[in-house]
């Protein structure tokens, strides 16, 4: 175990230093346009290494949930793809069960908490600042 700074606070600093400090100075806008990409992909992995297992273990609950199972064992990663590959086919084969859409919505507000440099600012659905 490493103490401070942690992954995730290694991360949002360098994300900082390339979108407060760097990219201040440059002129070049291929290569701006390069460090804000770079910048937001590292507030993505900060918010993924803060959230990502919280957010993964409430997917893997609401879709076991929702199709009526236990939760499965097992890695919680692959434990969602194999309940996502289960809601999938009962789409597919038109027995979507009914709180489907709202399931659906949670997972997305999840999935965007960790995705969106957008959201960072805002609270995690889970209550966790993001």
């Amino acid at each position: 175990m490493q103490d401070r700074p942690d992954a995730p606070e290694l991360a949002a600093a360098v994300a900082v230093f390339l979108r407060d400090e760097l990219l201040p100075a440059v002129n070049d806008p291929r290569l701006a346009f390069r460090l804000r990409v770079a910048a937001n992909g590292l507030s993505i992995l900060e918010r993924e290494l803060r959230l990502g297992a919280a957010a993964l273990d409430e997917e893997c609950a609401l879709l076991a949930g929702l199709l009526g199972r236990a939760r499965p064992t097992g890695a919680a990663a692959d434990v969602a793809r194999a309940l996502n590959a289960e809601l999938c086919t009962a789409l597919r084969e038109e027995r979507a069960p009914p709180a489907t859409l709202d399931v659906l919505r949670r997972l997305s507000a999840l999935k965007l908490s960790i995705a969106s440099p957008a959201t960072s600012t805002r609270t995690h659905p889970s209550g966790k600042r993001g």
